[in-house]
């Protein structure tokens, strides 16, 4: 199941203070005011739903979190939807690491209303953040049903020798097993 839908704001560094006291005024007079660090710009965390539960999140820097900032990069210069790799969800972090769930999250573009998107650097600078909706992998697979008959294989991005080793070697190995057999 998809866990929420949110709104990450891109921030420039000069403007943290006040994208912080905007958002503060905005009704989360707790949002946290994160440190730039030398970075020219931020992609927080501003909003999202269900509030109850993913409200922790807010003010959270997705750019600190290597796979985030390649998704939202993607997203960004493609201008199409992007998912994630493996990542660990901001709601989850709180969680002791051995019980940290794979999450992902897709991150739609938002650019600015008019504004020429023909090239990546266009929409570079056009960007104003991301719609985002996270979820955990085996929430969202739990919910899948295969047709008797069929095989569901999900292919992670891994290498030609993972691939191998990993997804085509055990489903070869009843027909292994049969010609080790018979020989």
């Amino acid at each position: 199941t998809l866990l929420g839908i949110g709104y990450v704001r891109r921030v420039r560094a000069a403007e943290v203070d006040a994208f912080v006291d905007a958002a503060r005024r905005d009704g989360a007079p707790e949002y946290p005011l994160p440190d730039p660090a030398g970075r020219d710009d931020l992609a927080l965390i501003l909003y999202n739903e269900p509030t109850q539960t993913l409200r922790s999140s807010w003010g959270f820097d997705l750019l600190t979190v290597p796979n985030a900032a390649k998704a939202l990069a993607g997203a960004e210069a493609t201008g199409r939807p992007t998912i994630s790799d493996r990542l660990v969800l901001a709601i989850d972090m709180a969680r002791p690491p051995a019980e940290r769930p794979a999450g992902h999250v897709v991150y739609a573009p938002i650019y600015a209303a008019k504004a020429p998107l023909t090239t990546a650097a266009d929409r570079r600078e056009a960007l104003v953040g991301w719609a985002n909706v996270p979820f955990r992998a085996a929430d969202l697979l739990a919910q899948v049903r295969v047709p008797a008959g069929l095989q569901l294989t999900l292919d992670d991005g891994a290498g030609p020798i993972a691939r191998f080793w990993y997804i085509t070697l055990p489903m070869l190995n009843p027909t292994v097993v049969v010609i080790i057999v018979l020989s």
